[in-house]
This record gives structure tokens, C-alpha cells and sequence, in this order.
């Protein structure tokens, strides 16, 4: 029996109540993961919509890195490394 295709709503779920790694457990599901999806509908809610904004400025991160952040976990680790690689890009 072949295990479902993962959907938007199991993302967002995972993100916003039930805190499940999805993309720790097979790469096919990092492939599945829009970020920009994903930010768009999280930007719908006040709670939500600077740190969506945030992650659409950061569209270089992977996959798995935009959603570990989306879900609080190792952000500030994230976060850091982010504003390095800000301060290492030359001023246009």
C-alpha cells in the first residue's frame, strides 16, 4: 500500500498545532514543501504574517530550513545565520 502524498493543509498543520518534523522523515516530502505557499497563507493571520514576510526574504534556504524555522525549531540558529550571509553579500 503506497503511504499518501503529503497536502498544504499537513504543512500548515504541522506548523501552526501538532509540531510533527515531516521533512525529518523522507526527502520526497522536502520536494512537496512550497515555501512560498505556505508564507502566503501564513501571512493571512496577524501572529504570522512578519515572520511570512521574513521567510520570503530568505528564498535561498531550503526547504527544510524554511519549514524547521516555520515550526520555532532552531530558528534563533537560523535567524543567525541568515543576517551573516546578509552582511557577507555586497551592497547593490
Amino acid at each position: 500500500m503506497k503511504e499518501e502524498e503529503l497536502k498544504l493543509k499537513d504543512f500548515l498543520g504541522s506548523i501552526n498545532h501538532d509540531k510533527k518534523p515531516l521533512l525529518d522523515k523522507d526527502e520526497a516530502n522536502a520536494r512537496l514543501y512550497k515555501p512560498f505557499v505556505v508564507n502566503r497563507c501564513l501571512s493571512y493571520f496577524p501572529d504570522t504574517i512578519f515572520h511570512a514576510n521574513e521567510m520570503n526574504c530568505v528564498p535561498w534556504l531550503d526547504n527544510k530550513s524554511q519549514f524547521d524555522n516555520s515550526m520555532n525549531k532552531e530558528a534563533a540558529a537560523l535567524m543567525t545565520e541568515v543576517a551573516e550571509e546578509l552582511d557577507d553579500k555586497p551592497k547593490a
